[in-house]
């Protein structure tokens, strides 16, 4: 299996080729099997529909847009799938807990209530240099 990632950030490209990602650049071109939508903007949207292969299967999980038009010619005409998935099952859950071990603790920052706005302030401007942010509600520097 290969596994694709299309990532504006360069740390988050980073991270992904740690994890085993086999490709990854700021887009994607070609078009795959299964394509997952991450961000949920219209743009990222159609670009996973575009992404999609003939008969290929488009999994959303972002919320970024709430809706947005669908091209149904393309996806009627090329027989894509699009599938909406927001949880997930327990034995995803455990998989993916026993996979933690596998990342890298500096890409994840522990933040208070009092941190967040400006962690976000921070992704808004393109500064991924932390990945993620975890929210400790009782959490102080």
């Amino acid at each position: 299996m290969s596994v694709s990632v299309a990532e504006p950030s360069t740390t988050r490209r980073e991270a992904a080729r740690e994890l085993g990602a086999s490709f990854c650049e700021e887009k994607l071109s070609g078009e795959f099997d299964i394509v997952f939508d991450t961000v949920g903007s219209e743009v990222a949207r159609n670009a996973a529909i575009e992404l999609t292969k003939k008969s290929g299967k488009c999994v959303f999980l972002g919320f970024a847009a709430p809706s947005q038009p669908v091209n149904f010619a393309e996806l009627i005409r090329h027989q894509k799938q699009l599938i909406g998935s927001f949880a997930y099952s327990k034995e995803q859950f455990e998989l993916a807990v026993n996979l933690v071990h596998h990342c890298n603790g500096k890409w994840v920052k522990n933040v208070g209530f009092s941190d967040v706005q400006l962690g976000l302030e921070k992704f808004l401007e393109g500064d991924f240099s932390v990945i993620k942010l975890a929210l400790r509600p009782n959490f102080s520097v």
